[in-house]
């Protein structure tokens, strides 16, 4: 049992991707302890897309955070009213051009609970194919990056990769793929 928790909480404004909260708390006694700010999102999706080629799907795209590009995997927010797996196949399609494939959940995870309230959903999609060119949201754009898992290795060592939600869904889908070779993954 947690021994601080939320006495009042106040919307202080809604920014598109986010709200932001500000929160009073207090200890099991009643007493003040500090406010907390933290961000209500809605919950994300991303894909570890495999070709029907043996290749990953991978996008190169700009970050606001850090202001530069970044090398990862198709994802996004899930749309009001959509499943997670549902999200994670637009998203596909919207940033990549491919779909189809075979779709197995990797899992979910919390990106940071210290200050969002989101959950992340991973999938795999084995046998993915070239349907149409992307479509971006406004603002968005994205290049596709076709790996092989040992240019994936190498982009990890040296770099290239380092969103950590990205390496989270690489590691679980190397997982199965490991411990599920012989799965006929065929769409």
């Amino acid at each position: 049992m947690s021994r601080i928790h939320r006495k009042t909480s106040e919307c202080l404004g809604d920014y598109r991707i986010f709200t932001l909260h500000r929160h009073e708390l207090v200890d099991a006694q009643g007493e003040h302890v500090h406010h907390a700010y933290t961000f209500a999102m809605r919950d994300w999706v991303s894909m570890v897309p495999v070709a029907k080629d043996g290749k990953f799907v991978f996008v190169r795209q700009y970050r606001h955070g850090i202001d530069a590009p970044t090398l990862e995997v198709p994802g996004g927010i899930i749309d009001e009213g959509q499943s997670p797996a549902e999200a994670a196949m637009r998203e596909l399609r919207e940033e990549t051009g491919y779909g189809g494939g075979r779709l197995a959940r990797l899992g979910v995870n919390r990106p940071n609970p210290a200050l969002q309230d989101n959950w992340h959903h991973m999938f795999l999609v084995v046998g993915a194919e070239w349907q149409s060119d992307p479509h971006f949201d406004q603002g968005e754009y994205c290049e596709v990056v076709l790996l092989t898992r040992e240019e994936i290795r190498n982009c990890i060592r040296n770099g290239d990769i380092t969103h950590a939600l990205v390496l989270l869904a690489l590691a679980r889908a190397f997982d199965l793929l490991d411990r599920k070779p012989s799965l006929d993954w065929s769409p």
